[in-house]
């Protein structure tokens, strides 16, 4: 649930995604914060900080940001931890400042607070506590595992509240999230003026042209720089053929390889839109019946010994031009799980991600035994739409079954 209705009827948004951005052009800071509007909710709040750059606040819901307005509720600590039980409910709204910045701000259950906080507390700060109702939260040790005691060195203050800070927390203007468009206004961002250098190059071109006209020829005049869009390589890359289409042709392409009387395939390679495929006779079948079939579907024919090469090139129309940034490590997570899903007892393996200005890489190994062609549309499907590009595969069949490597590259902030 992205946003907490107090009883007044006031809301306060929880789970907020939060990014530091750095300045730049306007126009490219407005697309950027745009590719965050898509994935990451229509409300935002943007602050200046220190150094230029601008925090960025994105939620799904309207509302009060809670957890900067707990945090100047409580005059703002360097590191706080709030955790307060919502009245009649078995959840708690959880605030962790560290450093003067958000950290975490949600409404967990009572059930899963104790974890919660164990990973929390991890580190080296110093909190200023502050609990209020049923949450199961100890300055001292002794209360079982059902309790969260903090260790003495981790507590700056520790403070239990006589009454609720939830329902005593201003209404502060600031940090009222917006649409993003009126976010975006907000912050005032202005396009460097060039009137002044306009001035001061007309002023120079009069001098010049008085004093030497006849001497000195006006020296050409360069040429501005061209605008680069930091997320051109981005939006290239992911404007190659979906993963579901080419998954789809290959195994379309497999299905009708089978109907090749006589022959059967034994290894296939894909790259770049075209699938090379070695096929094998079974009983000295005839090649006159091979090469029938493969003028009635039009594709090129290479001879070897014991056996054939197909290749095939496929139709693969380009993606649309992507409106969203993704998160590198999410995307890679639900990898990992539904590829293990779709190919059990398959192998994963990934580079370091390689950062591109805005946006990062990572090339993927994935080895699998034991796939169907289905197997191969079904995980197409799951890959359509994730920030994916399949570079290469390399199958072998055995009694009708795949195995072999896919390699992905994998994009995202």
């Amino acid at each position: 649930m992205p946003a907490v209705l107090r009883q007044d009827g006031e809301s306060f948004a929880v789970y907020t995604y939060r990014e530091f951005i750095s300045m730049k052009k306007t126009s490219l800071l407005k697309k950027e914060i745009q590719f965050l509007k898509e994935e990451h909710g229509e409300y935002a709040r943007f602050y200046w900080q220190e150094g230029g750059g601008i925090e960025a606040v994105f939620s799904r819901d309207a509302g009060y940001l809670l957890a900067e307005s707990v945090w100047q509720y409580f005059k703002g600590p360097q590191d706080l931890l709030y955790c307060e039980q919502l009245e009649g409910k078995k959840t708690a709204l959880l605030v962790v400042i560290r450093d003067n910045l958000v950290y975490l701000d949600e409404e967990v259950s009572l059930e899963n607070l104790v974890n919660e906080l164990e990973t929390l507390t991890m580190g080296e700060h110093q909190y200023d506590v502050y609990i209020y109702g049923g949450v199961p939260i100890s300055d001292t040790p002794g209360g079982g595992d059902e309790v969260f005691a903090f260790n003495k060195e981790k507590i700056r203050s520790f403070n239990i509240l006589k009454e609720s800070a939830f329902l005593k927390l201003p209404l502060n203007p600031d940090f009222l999230l917006l649409p993003v468009d009126q976010a975006i206004a907000d912050l005032k961002l202005k396009e460097p003026s060039v009137i002044p250098f306009i001035v001061g190059a007309v002023a120079l071109g009069v001098v010049a042209y008085l004093g030497y006209q006849e001497l000195n020829p006006p020296p050409p005049v360069p040429k501005a720089p061209a605008v680069v869009n930091p997320y051109a390589g981005y939006e290239q890359a992911l404007m190659s053929p979906s993963p579901q289409d080419v998954m789809s042709q290959v195994s379309d392409s497999i299905r009708l390889l089978y109907t090749v009387p006589g022959w059967v395939p034994k290894q296939m390679t894909y790259s770049h839109g075209s699938l090379s495929v070695r096929l094998v006779s079974e009983l000295n079948a005839s090649g006159d019946l091979l090469l029938h079939w493969i003028k009635r579907y039009n594709m090129s024919l290479g001879v070897e010994e014991n056996g054939a090469t197909l290749n095939i090139q496929f139709n693969l129309p380009p993606r649309p031009q992507p409106k969203v940034l993704y998160q590198l490590k999410e995307v890679l997570s639900l990898l990992f799980d539904e590829t293990h899903l779709i190919f059990p007892g398959s192998t994963i393996s990934f580079t370091q991600p390689s950062v591109q200005g805005v946006y990062s890489s990572t090339d993927l190994n994935i080895t699998f035994n034991g796939a169907s062609a289905l197997v191969l549309d079904l995980y197409g499907k799951l890959l359509g739409d994730k920030p994916v590009v399949i570079n290469t595969m390399t199958l072998n069949v055995d009694s009708g079954l795949l195995s072999g490597q896919m390699q992905l590259t994998l994009l995202g902030a």
